[in-house]
């Protein structure tokens, strides 16, 4: 790193983190998938190594994202019948409070009275039907034969950072921002300020390079000195 040669080294230590499934501390992932985003700006695989390490292998406690702009809960579920091979019986809906399905859903979709969006939470009862296959993948495939966009939140993404999934198959990191207007009754909602790169079915979406925290955060990190003895120089 301090000879100037960082790509090698952080995609490096981006498969050996893959690989090993070694988790960072919070902080330290946001900065990290920023440092290995600008050290392989120039790089074909940087959005697939990017991924990996976003979504390696499905997720231990679950497949958890929602869809928003319109979709409603029985068109979410025959999505997930048809896609993956869901029971209709084994989908639980829950609504305002009200919960209908089985004691133990194997996918549970949340709605809303007063916004249009559909939360979809599948536990482990869902992997075996999922393949093994990443929650990054899973949303991807609902999405499409949904005919709608999914939002999914990932460890080492910034809090005002979520992943944008199209139905054409396209993804890609947007930053959220407040919009009073777009929330629920006395809530505060959201919309997408803008993506970090050109997402496949998003073409309205301006693109900006990099968000305005991460020159602070650059200007801050200093590599640290290696541990050990000093090399003898004799």
């Amino acid at each position: 790193m301090d000879a100037g040669d960082g790509e090698p080294v952080i995609a490096a230590l981006a498969e050996a983190l893959v690989h090993d499934g070694i988790t960072l501390e919070t902080g330290d992932a946001v900065e990290f998938r920023w440092h290995l985003a600008t050290a392989t700006a120039e790089s074909s695989a940087a959005s697939e190594l990017r991924d990996r390490l976003l979504f390696n292998g499905p997720p231990s406690d679950g497949y958890m994202f929602y869809f928003h702009e319109g979709p409603q809960p029985e068109a979410v579920a025959a999505a997930a019948v048809a896609e993956f091979g869901v029971p209709p019986e084994a989908i639980g809906r829950e609504r305002e409070g009200e919960y209908t399905g089985p004691d133990e859903p194997m996918v549970l979709l949340t709605a809303f009275a007063t916004m249009p969006r559909v939360d979809v939470s599948a536990g482990r009862g869902f992997f075996d039907l999922a393949a093994g296959a990443s929650e990054l993948t899973v949303a991807k495939a609902w999405s499409h034969r949904l005919g709608y966009r999914a939002m999914l939140s990932a460890f080492g993404l910034h809090e005002d950072e979520w992943v944008l999934v199209t139905p054409e198959g396209g993804h890609g990191i947007v930053e959220v921002r407040e919009n009073p207007d777009a929330g629920p009754d006395e809530d505060t909602g959201w919309d997408i300020a803008h993506a970090f790169e050109p997402i496949p079915g998003a073409p309205e979406l301006h693109i900006v390079t990099e968000p305005p925290w991460w020159d602070d955060v650059e200007e801050a990190w200093v590599p640290a000195r290696p541990c050990g003895p000093e090399p003898n120089r004799s």
